[in-house]
């Protein structure tokens, strides 16, 4: 935009007229410049693929324990906004899809009969009472209760 290159133009002469930068570096500044605009104009328009990337490797690998600041790092953006973004695509917060998809996973690992303490660490909680109680709290019955359903159902 011409009008943007005129205003840093003007702004990097005030800035060498008053001894802040030097003639010789007001083209390193500019070029310093420009970059930062560009990243601010990608910052307030992520693309909903980079959701839905992250969302998948979340779906595939629940286990994985990520830090949702080193997601939003991966994308160049505050951890708060990844997450007010995250939620308007994907409709839960980064923390809650997790534990979704984790309970998802040890649902398909229950009904093949694996033991609650195996699940527990497979699906990467760090204790099988951790794992109880978002079980629970997501499907409203225990992991005990919810396999005696499905021997029920067989």
């Amino acid at each position: 935009n011409s009008m943007q290159q005129d205003l840093l133009l003007k702004y990097t002469d005030k800035l060498c007229q008053q001894g802040i930068i030097s003639k010789e570096n007001a083209a390193a500044f500019i070029d310093a410049m420009e970059i930062v605009a560009e990243l601010y104009r990608n910052y307030k328009n992520i693309p909903k693929t980079k959701i839905d990337q992250i969302s998948k490797r979340i779906v595939d690998m629940p286990e994985n324990n990520i830090e949702i600041g080193k997601l939003a790092n991966d994308i160049f953006i505050s951890k708060y906004y990844f997450i007010r973004k995250f939620k308007k695509e994907i409709g839960l917060t980064p923390h809650s899809f997790y534990i979704q998809n984790r309970i998802r996973k040890s649902q398909r690992l229950l009904a093949s009969k694996s033991s609650v303490a195996d699940v527990a660490v497979e699906v990467g909680f760090y204790d099988q009472s951790h794992f109880i109680k978002a079980f629970k709290r997501v499907l409203g019955i225990t992991p005990s209760e919810y396999v005696c359903s499905i021997e029920h159902l067989d």
